[in-house]
């Protein structure tokens, strides 16, 4: 599996202790059994209770260490639960792909895609909507989602 090889070593480990480096160098090994326990994860529909757990800690950015917003979380989980998701984010991302089922046009969270893409399509309308209607408007809507986690009802969401 290729998604192995993407793993970053010397990471953090959370409470079940399975480092990126164990995962990688068993790989070989234990293929059957993550399989094994990947797909009666898929299939039971029970996603084990230690891989949503985390232990978030503060970063401090920069400014006033006095103002939250200045700290960013750094939350450490499972690396194994990360590996699962990985894997499954692959598997999706690749089945939306082949399947063609997103719009070229919406490129958010897709792979090879980055902010300045919707910037220069933003400025590209822009252009050519003024050149076209002297004295016409734009109306544009910008979502910041920084902090609509932090109001979202989490227990429901989860």
């Amino acid at each position: 599996m290729n998604t192995v090889k993407k793993i970053k070593l010397k990471k953090a480990t959370y409470s079940d202790r399975i480092s990126n480096e164990i995962i990688k160098s068993s790989f070989d090994i234990l293929i059957k059994g993550f399989i094994k326990v990947f797909n009666l994860i898929l299939k039971s529909g029970n996603f084990p209770k230690a891989w949503c757990e985390g232990l978030i800690t503060p970063i401090f950015k920069s400014g006033n260490y006095l103002d939250p917003n200045n700290y960013r979380g750094i939350c450490v989980s499972s690396c194994l639960g990360k590996l699962f998701c990985m894997i499954l984010n692959e598997r999706l991302m690749s089945h939306v792909q082949d399947r063609e089922l997103i719009h070229p046009s919406q490129i958010g969270f897709m792979p090879g895609s980055r902010t300045t893409d919707h910037i220069l399509t933003l400025k590209t309308i822009h252009d050519k909507y003024v050149n076209q209607q002297k004295n016409g408007k734009i109306y544009a809507c910008f979502v910041d989602f920084r902090k609509a986690f932090d109001s979202v009802w989490h227990e429901g969401l989860f």
